[in-house]
């Protein structure tokens, strides 16, 4: 959360890509894929489904976990030094150690958030995982404030198409799910908000599928960048059905866009 107007020392932190930049690589995603979802998952670096195989964009810069390059980068950042219980301080002796929310009775995403904890630990972050009502969540999230009274949510997005799988909701500035930042003003902090933003509506009016996709492929790359949202996993698609169930379509269209079948051609064998 960038829009921490009440703890200076937390939005100068947040606000600093070498920190997210960091977090991104002490999120081990292949251990949330294989030990959350049973390996029904795989490792996501930017806003487009796994499914949306067409948009996804092959060159992105990707985080894979590594504690030597977060620890790098967060020496970059003053913290080079330990305390007494093992984390990380700066020169002066403040603790590197934040909030993460997710929403209470959700089991994989507090799996996830402890994964996440632990991972952090290890490399000296103090990450305190904090399972909250989903509502009171949602109000966090959504609010536009120079405070927004959080410090990071892990949560699910949904949303987009084959068409254009990039949200109104969520690229422009000061929209209710741009959850890293919607400061009071509902203004861009960063440039690459703003290039985001710009490309996101060239790309509404864009026609023409393939050029439609070279600016997706762009905004990507502009995200992997930026690091606003740390994303995780993307869940797999792995549709099943009892042997006398017939009328299925080919396996060949089967994805979470199309289904695994419509009502009128299915009947019993």
């Amino acid at each position: 959360n960038w829009n921490r107007a009440d703890a200076p020392f937390k939005q100068r932190l947040f606000r600093d890509e070498r920190f997210r930049k960091a977090m991104s690589h002490l999120t081990d995603r292949e251990a949330m894929a294989r030990l959350v979802f049973g390996g029904l998952a795989q490792p996501a670096y930017t806003s487009v489904y796994a499914v949306l195989e067409d948009w996804i964009n092959p060159n992105v810069t990707t985080y894979p976990y590594n504690p030597e390059r977060a620890a790098e980068l967060l020496a970059e950042l003053g913290f080079t030094e330990r305390d007494a219980e093992g984390f990380l301080v700066d020169e002066e002796g403040r603790r590197l150690s934040f909030n993460l929310t997710t929403n209470a009775g959700n089991d994989q995403r507090e799996q996830m958030a402890q994964i996440f904890a632990d991972t952090a630990r290890e490399a000296g972050v103090q990450v305190n995982v904090r399972p909250i009502a989903f509502e009171v969540l949602v109000n966090q999230l959504t609010a536009q404030a120079d405070d927004r009274g959080f410090d990071a949510i892990l949560l699910g997005l949904t949303g987009g198409d084959q068409d254009y799988p990039f949200a109104s909701n969520r690229m422009p500035c000061g929209s209710n799910l741009h959850g890293f930042s919607i400061p009071a003003d509902g203004e861009c902090i960063d440039p690459r908000e703003t290039e985001i933003e710009n490309l996101y509506y060239e790309g509404l009016r864009e026609l023409d599928f393939e050029a439609r996709r070279e600016i997706g492929f762009r905004i990507q790359e502009i995200e992997s960048d930026l690091q606003g949202f740390v994303y995780t996993v993307s869940p797999s698609y792995n549709p099943s059905w009892n042997n006398r169930l017939g009328g299925h379509f080919p396996e060949e269209i089967l994805t979470s866009l199309t289904g695994s079948r419509t009502l009128s051609l299915t009947f019993i064998r």
